[in-house]
């Protein structure tokens, strides 16, 4: 009797065995896939952020050139307002 109680057991075993592997291989899966998903999407955000970082690179080249036209423009105005005053001295 103790033979048969053996070999009933294994199958079962067996059986419970080769869920647990099944499951454990599910979950394998799910979990590379998540891994996947989540490598994609990194390699979106990393080329979004190129993208906005080589947009601020051209941004902070407009405003550089725009200080310096901004400059320019401070430096004729004041030497314009200069000539008036001196005009307006010599004339009044």
């Amino acid at each position: 009797m103790k033979p048969k109680q053996r070999y009933s057991s294994e199958p079962r075993n067996f059986e419970e065995s080769k869920r647990e592997l099944t499951t454990r291989e599910s979950k394998e899966l799910i979990l590379q896939e998540k891994i996947n998903t989540l490598e994609r999407k990194l390699d979106d955000s990393t080329s979004e952020r190129d993208l906005l970082l080589e947009k601020v690179s051209e941004l902070n080249k407009l405003v550089e050139k725009h200080k310096s036209k901004s400059k320019e423009l401070s430096s004729d105005y004041s030497r314009a307002s200069d000539a008036y005053s001196r005009g307006k001295t010599l004339v009044g």
